[in-house]
């Protein structure tokens, strides 16, 4: 009986260590560098987007592994494309800043943007995409899940 709880026992702290070294080794540690301060310029982004009542609306919502393009329009509160406006897009894993890399958008001839982006690997993405129009720049983050290979 004794020989049971002690194997048990040395199973448990095993699968603990284990577990603590692969959660070490893959999430990076930063969550928010500055909580606060955060925290209080994603409360200024929200009243500007409410001020300036654009909308982003993405054309594809199936992403692979590999080369995507990524493809959008910005309408304004009337409803009016956004089409004088600069565009680009930033991929993102939630868990790493390892993998950020950001593509600049092309704007199309009816209005819309697109822009290439490689995703390296499947699972959750974000995709922030960043628009400038004059002195306004608002980014909207679009969660997606790449798939794996057919």
């Amino acid at each position: 009986m004794k020989f049971l709880i002690i194997a048990i026992t040395i199973l448990v702290v095993v699968i603990t260590a284990v577990t603590i070294m692969t959660g070490s080794s893959v999430f990076d540690g930063v969550v928010v560098e500055k909580p606060y301060e955060t925290g209080l310029d994603w409360d200024k982004v929200q009243e500007k987007k409410t001020r300036l009542g654009w909308t982003l609306s993405t054309k594809h919502t199936t992403y692979r592994i590999g080369r995507n393009v990524v493809s959008f329009m910005v309408r304004d509160r009337n409803g009016t494309l956004l089409q004088d406006a600069l565009a680009s897009v930033k991929i993102s894993r939630p868990a790493t800043v390892q993998y950020d890399r950001t593509s600049q958008a092309a704007p199309g001839q009816d209005g819309s943007f697109s822009a290439v982006i490689d995703l390296p690997s499947y699972g959750k993405w974000d995709l922030i995409i960043s628009v400038k129009n004059g002195a306004d720049v608002i980014e909207f983050v679009r969660p997606v899940f790449v798939e794996r290979e057919p």
